[in-house]
């Protein structure tokens, strides 16, 4: 960027204004502002003084221009927050005005639940991905989770296998504070019996037809484009854990295998608890570009990749 192309982004900033719709409740009200209000937003003070200390601070001239910049952007920060916050308000009430308003979904408690029954996503493998793959691990937890507490009776999700280093990017992302979820360190067969495992595998050639509440259907929260394929069959088969599929095959037809997400697989679950129906469960879930039709028993299809 040019020196003259930097001085007129700083003229631009200076220049801000904001528009603001007002609230249709609040009339004339001095505490009003008005639809074409241009507030007065705030410069960055005494340029001579800034540029000594700046300098002091050993930036060159570009770089004592663009921390005023950056100084000019916090000062305004407050102001531009309160006027978008007012913003929404007043969009609010005009759509409470028109009828169309519709709050935020209620969240609902494990506790409050009908559901009984309960699903586990396994979260015991930080030892086989990389920070990136447990980064991506724990926002596809976070999006079930979502899912979860949107549900009218959610499911009593538990995670398990949450070591230091799977609590130390949950931690950076803030996730877990608060949750209305069953946090174990503690490895699977150490929360449950064995025998009520039902691991969930797409190499599995046993079909998941229907849900027991009696068993705990377990997510494996591998994420490993493939490096470690077939691992939690495998690790079902030799711990004598129960596997099962979802019944993908046997309701649609996929152009590619599919490997199905975390959150994926678990709104699929979701989806079926509510209606009983696996195949509309599939549809609203796997991507319409992944179809090629609906039909009972097409050729293989995968969930998963583990």
């Amino acid at each position: 960027m040019t020196e003259n192309q930097e001085l007129s982004s700083s003229s631009h900033l200076d220049s801000v204004s904001v528009a603001f719709v007002p609230d249709p409740n609040e009339g004339s009200s001095s505490n009003s502002i008005s639809e074409n209000a241009n507030p007065t937003l705030p410069d960055v003070g005494d340029n001579a003084e800034l540029e000594e200390s700046s300098r002091k601070e050993g930036f060159s001239k570009k770089g004592w221009r663009r921390e005023q910049q950056r100084i000019l952007m916090l000062k305004r920060r407050p102001i531009l927050r309160k006027l978008e916050k007012e913003r929404r308000k007043a969009k609010k009430e005009q759509a409470k005005q028109e009828g169309t308003f519709v709050g935020k979904p209620r969240k609902y408690k494990m506790s409050e639940s009908l559901n009984k029954q309960r699903i586990c996503i396994d979260l015991d493998f930080s030892a086989l991905m990389s920070e990136n793959d447990m980064k991506g691990t724990m926002n596809q937890v976070n999006f079930s989770y979502g899912y979860n507490r949107r549900m009218p009776n959610p499911f009593q999700l538990y995670f398990c296998g949450v070591d230091d280093a799977m609590m130390k990017v949950a931690d950076q992302k803030l996730f877990f504070r608060n949750w209305d979820v069953h946090l174990h360190r503690e490895k699977i067969d150490s929360v449950f019996q064995p025998d009520e495992i039902v691991y969930l595998c797409a190499e599995s050639e046993n079909v998941l037809e229907k849900l027991d509440e009696n068993k705990v259907y377990v997510i494996g929260g591998l994420l490993d484009h493939n490096h470690h394929k077939s691992y939690c069959y495998n690790m079902a088969k030799t711990k004598g854990y129960g596997h099962a599929r979802l019944p993908i095959q046997e309701h649609i037809k996929l152009d590619t295998r599919k490997v199905l997400t975390i959150n994926q697989v678990f709104d699929i679950l979701c989806k079926y608890s509510v209606n009983s129906d696996w195949k509309q469960a599939l549809i609203e879930v796997i991507p319409q570009r992944k179809q090629l039709q609906s039909s009972p028993l097409q050729e293989n299809g995968e969930e998963s990749g583990n």
